[in-house]
This record gives structure tokens, sequence and C-alpha cells, in this order.
């Protein structure tokens, strides 16, 4: 899916400016779908090894 994005910035070189509102609302839309989610608590605390 990253790929679709990157090719959609490329097509906006040569679409025409009337057509630019439009591929930048398929652009968002497109930016939801690579979007991660949020990060979850760890179910453990961290623990850092002492060095020896």
């Amino acid at each position: 899916s990253c790929g679709m994005v990157m090719r959609m910035l490329m097509t906006l070189q040569g679409a025409s400016p009337g057509r630019i509102p439009e591929l930048m609302r398929d652009l968002a839309s497109m930016g939801q779908l690579v979007k991660l989610p949020t990060r979850r608590e760890r179910a453990f605390p961290r623990v850092v090894k002492e060095r020896p």
C-alpha cells in the first residue's frame, strides 16, 4: 500500500490543475490504510540488564 501512495504522488506531476483536489482526497483516504495503529502498553515492565 505504500507503493500505491508513491505512485499517486508521481501521478500528481502530470495531472491537470483541476484534478489535483480529487487526487489529494484519494491520497488522504489511502493514507488511512497505511497508517499504523497506536502502540499498546507492555504486558510486563521493561527490564534493562546491568553491565557486568
